[in-house]
């Protein structure tokens, strides 16, 4: 049910989508005029495995949509992950509410390690997939331990070149003013020293 909800939740107004097993038990059983259109493989935003999707084609029936909402939509690097998110309403409900209020650009989770807040942060990031034209961006800065290993990393993530490799921020400031994406900053406790950099970067 879970799955079917978010392959469901990619869908335009008046799509109807199947997944692969249940186009494969339906197959034999479709009314005339019915078709089956092969969408291909799509991630969907429980970041899950790619789910094979297709799309119910009937003459009373639209037939032509935009791409479908998925992950697959906009640029992102959002790792896979292993098991569904279950759970956190709540908090998600609470970040949407911050994100949504004029003025807020950054948002930190805090709390004991383990608890699993890059697991929320991911999958509030993908559920916020549609408002960020220019993508969603996942910078795990585990391994860094100075501000400038720290927007290195960020480089790397967003995929910008030209920058000047001794001076990453300047780099990130003129390449990221003109875009609208999300960056989602992991381990940030272990280069605190960027928080400054941080700012200077939301300024711009």
């Amino acid at each position: 049910v879970y799955r079917a909800a978010r392959i469901m939740a990619a869908a335009h107004g008046g799509q109807v989508l199947l997944s692969a097993l249940v186009a494969e038990l339906a197959k034999q059983e479709l009314p005339g005029q019915v078709e089956l259109r092969d969408l291909g493989e799509h991630r969907l935003k429980d970041l899950l495995q790619p789910e094979h999707i297709f799309q119910v084609v009937h003459p009373d029936l639209p037939s032509e949509f935009p791409s479908l909402a998925t992950l697959d939509h906009r640029p992102n690097n959002l790792p896979m992950q292993i098991s569904e998110f279950f759970g956190r309403a709540a908090e998600l409900r609470a970040m949407r509410t911050l994100l949504d209020t004029p003025g807020v650009r950054l948002l930190t989770l805090t709390g004991p390690g383990g608890i699993g807040k890059t697991r929320l942060a991911l999958q509030a990031a993908a559920d916020h997939l549609d408002r960020f034209a220019d993508g969603l961006f996942f910078v795990d800065l585990s391994p860094a331990r100075d501000p400038d290993a720290a927007f290195h990393a960020i480089v790397r993530a967003v995929g910008l070149t030209g920058t000047i490799q001794d001076q990453p921020l300047e780099g990130l400031k003129k390449q990221l003013r003109a875009r609208h994406m999300l960056l989602l900053l992991d381990n940030f406790e272990q280069v605190i020293d960027a928080a400054d950099g941080v700012a200077d970067l939301l300024s711009h």
